[in-house]
């Protein structure tokens, strides 16, 4: 069984994530998924609407005294960031950790997939150039293509939006988990 942490942010692709969860209930059904929702990502969608089927929903925010980065950089074998906001992959490359899940990503040993969802020109903006060179120099961090977009604030085609969330849990299966990495490297070692 691979864990899954499906981080989502403010975009809205956000929407999908009950369909999102759907799929993945279809092509990982031997899996486990939790998710996360951004306080951004909770204007597209709720925790009661993410959390049909017993699933785990949890808030990006310090609601407790407890220590809830911990488990999320702990426990999953593989991290999906879906959608990923520019805001939020800025925030990823320059270290920030406000934000229970935001440390977490600085923390964790899974192997972490960031799907895109870019307003319209971003794709040629500085600023997502250097999370292209970040993700390019850390292998932890796998930045997945996006997609031609339609903006919903310009009523028209432009900006870039995430893969399929289908395509996204394929190019995790070719990868291998922080376990098989784990299993792989004591092998070739010995």
């Amino acid at each position: 069984m691979v864990k899954f942490l499906l981080y989502v942010t403010g975009a809205a692709a956000a929407a999908l994530t009950p369909l999102n969860l759907l799929t993945f209930d279809a092509l990982r059904p031997d899996d486990e998924l939790r998710v996360v929702l951004s306080r951004t990502a909770e204007t597209f969608v709720t925790t009661r609407t993410c959390a049909a089927g017993n699933r785990t929903v949890s808030r990006d925010c310090w609601e407790t005294d407890e220590a809830v980065h911990l488990p999320f950089a702990a426990w999953p074998d593989v991290v999906i960031v879906y959608p990923a906001t520019l805001d939020f992959l800025g925030r990823l490359r320059s270290g920030v950790t406000n934000t229970p899940m935001m440390l977490a990503l600085q923390c964790t040993a899974a192997a972490v997939y960031l799907c895109p969802a870019l307003p319209p020109g971003a794709e040629n903006s500085p600023a997502f150039r250097a999370v292209q060179e970040f993700a390019a120099q850390h292998s932890q961090y796998r930045l997945v293509d996006t997609a031609p977009g339609y903006s919903l604030a310009m009523n028209a085609d432009a900006g870039r939006a995430p893969a399929a969330f289908a395509e996204v849990l394929e190019l995790c299966g070719a990868q291998p988990t922080r376990a098989e990495a784990v299993r792989w490297t004591a092998t070739a070692s010995t």
